[in-house]
């Protein structure tokens, strides 16, 4: 049986193999109710919320999925890491954030994170990149249990 951090990845798996069909715009209500319905329209922290949804972890917005949230949401919740598990979150920009990704795996020491913060996406992508393009600060928050 997997575990709830191996199915947030499942998801951004499952986002990355379907990108042609996942387009990007903010929009709320989240689709929380219908998570893998293609073609599915949202944002980097709709993808993130609908990632746990589907995986049967909390809501990392606070909001017990009620379709609401947003990247602020997200940061006052969870805690503090120094080093991302799959399934944490990474934000860039101090609060509230202008970008969200899902940590998936460290790949020959380095982060690969599930980022869908543009039409083109989801996409993995090796966090360093990620950093160059949106910059500083990094956070990292984890949901889950260690």
């Amino acid at each position: 049986m997997k575990t709830v951090r191996e199915k947030i990845v499942d998801y951004c798996e499952w986002g990355i193999e379907n990108a042609a069909q996942i387009h990007y715009a903010q929009v709320r209500p989240i689709p929380v109710k219908t998570p893998k319905r293609l073609p599915l329209v949202t944002d980097c922290s709709g993808f993130a919320t609908l990632a746990y949804k589907t995986a049967g972890a909390p809501d990392p917005n606070g909001h017990d999925y009620n379709g609401q949230g947003f990247t602020g949401d997200m940061m006052r919740h969870g805690r503090k890491v120094s080093v991302p598990r799959p399934g944490d979150l990474l934000f860039y920009g101090v609060w509230p954030g202008h970008h969200v990704v899902v940590f998936m795996e460290e790949w020959h020491g380095a982060w690969v994170v599930c980022s869908h913060g543009q039409e083109i996406g989801p996409l993995r992508v090796l966090q360093h990149r990620e950093q160059v393009a949106q910059g500083l600060p990094l956070e990292i928050r984890s949901y889950l249990p260690r």
